[in-house]
């Protein structure tokens, strides 16, 4: 799902986009970006091409890509259409503003200077073997 959301994304950028900027947009890490990127290359729907001006590399989408992404994306779409029709409109709602608040707060923690984090595990006791487990062990 994960390649298929940073195709849509490639596909959706009016101009090739950096490899951290498509990870930023799809919320992966940059190292699963760089996998997934090798993927959609291997398969053709990507290119990556040299940034003018630095050592970096944009990425934009080919026409074998936007033709996936033609292909795929009706169907994803109508998929969380699915998804979400479990819940009402004002669910919905309700959980989208959660979740911006959620995404925001993660930014603004990000953007901190870590604390540390100080606490003590709190670890279940062992599980005791039973005596008829000790005999036959």
């Amino acid at each position: 799902m994960a390649a298929a959301t940073a195709l849509a994304v490639i596909d959706g950028a009016s101009a090739p986009l950096t490899p951290s900027m498509v990870s930023d947009r799809v919320l992966i890490p940059s190292a699963t970006t760089t996998a997934m990127l090798d993927l959609l290359e291997r398969r053709g729907w990507i290119r990556r091409m040299p940034s003018p001006g630095d050592r970096g590399v944009l990425i934009e989408i080919t026409p074998d890509g936007r033709a996936t992404a033609d292909q795929l994306l009706p169907g994803i779409r109508t998929l969380e259409r699915s998804i979400a029709s479990a819940l009402s409109p004002d669910e919905r709602a309700c959980l989208l503003n959660l979740l911006s608040k959620i995404l925001t707060r993660i930014a603004a923690v990000a953007a901190e200077d870590p604390d540390p984090l100080n606490g003590r595990r709190i670890r279940p006791p062992p599980a005791r073997r039973s005596t008829a487990t000790q005999l036959d062990g």
